[in-house]
This record gives C-alpha cells, sequence and structure tokens, in this order.
C-alpha cells in the first residue's frame, strides 16, 4: 500500500471553518477527483461511498481518490450498499436508497456535493441525505460569482433524478472548466 503523507479532504474544509476555499485550490482539487473517478469510471469502477474522508490532499498538492471498499467492478450486481449501512447518506445519490443498480451518476452526485462544499464551505442539502432533501424539495442556493455555465453543470450534477443528472465525470469537468 502506498505510503501518503498529507490530509483528507474532510479536514481542509473543516479549518476552512465554513467558507469555500480559495478559485486556484478548488480547481486542483476537482481536476484531481474528476480525473481519477472518469479513470474508474472507464474501467468499470463506481466508488459508491465518494465523500470528502475518502479524498486525500498529499503534501505536494496531488489528489488521491481513496477507499474502493464499497466499489464494484460494473455497474449492475454485487452487494447492496444500502442494507450494509456502508454508504455515507449525505453524499449518496437517491438511487442509492433504493437498491437501484449502482451507475457512475451516483459518483456524479457525490461529486456535485463535494464540488459545491469547496466553492461554499457549506453541503448543498445543509447536511441532509438526499432521499430526505428530495422529499423536502430543497434547491441548493446558486454559488456567487460561479460563471453560469459552470452553475448550470454543477446543478445537474445535483439533481434528485438520475436521468436528469449529469451523464458522466468527463460532462460535469466539462462543464465547470471549459464554460
Amino acid at each position: 500500500m502506498e505510503l501518503l503523507s498529507g490530509k483528507p479532504l474532510s479536514r481542509h474544509l473543516a479549518s476552512a471553518a465554513g467558507q469555500g476555499l480559495p478559485g486556484t485550490r478548488i480547481a486542483a482539487i476537482l481536476k484531481g477527483i474528476c480525473s481519477a473517478l472518469s479513470y474508474a469510471h472507464q474501467n468499470g469502477v463506481v466508488h459508491s461511498d465518494l465523500k470528502p474522508g475518502n479524498i486525500f490532499i498529499i503534501d505536494d498538492g496531488a489528489v488521491k481518490l481513496i477507499d474502493f471498499g464499497l466499489a464494484t467492478a460494473g455497474t449492475a450486481g454485487g452487494f447492496d450498499i444500502s442494507t450494509l449501512g456502508g454508504m455515507t447518506a449525505v453524499y449518496a445519490s437517491p438511487e442509492m436508497f433504493t437498491e437501484a443498480p449502482r451507475d457512475p451518476r451516483d459518483d456524479v452526485f457525490a461529486l456535485g456535493c463535494i464540488a459545491y462544499q469547496l466553492m461554499t464551505g457549506t453541503h448543498p442539502f445543509s447536511m441532509k441525505a438526499s432521499n430526505e432533501a428530495a422529499e423536502l424539495k430543497l434547491e441548493p442556493a446558486p454559488v456567487a460569482d460561479l460563471d453560469p455555465a459552470a452553475w448550470s453543470a454543477l446543478r445537474g450534477a445535483l439533481n434528485f433524478d438520475r436521468e436528469s443528472r449529469t451523464k458522466s465525470v468527463d460532462e460535469f469537468f466539462n462543464g465547470i472548466f471549459e464554460s
């Protein structure tokens, strides 16, 4: 196992005291997460527990995606995450609560939550699980000074409906960075 020197993204966010991180830092972190997730998805692996605690920032700024313990090769089958209590509810897509087959768009939803936290310092649904947030019809507040195309990409990733959600990490990346 690789020895990593640094700290998880969750600690970086906690030390930011509810404020978004600086733009260049957000960009570097998101690019690293997107690169790792895109690679995993291209190889048929859905992480299934993407959260700030499973993103490690190395001392030199490199980003590592860790803890693939719930990941599955392929997008269907495997064990049911919801019955094991293995998912992190505030980053899990609504479909993960309904035992739907795993899908890369589940990771896209979690990525949207993390991106929103990086930009604002807060969770898009006030740390409520997505199934509860959907039931309450919660909407994330727009991110101040974010390009409209980037906001559209972020909002698409946070869609409660899988079929309406941003289709891939690459589509999310392009919407955020090439707008």
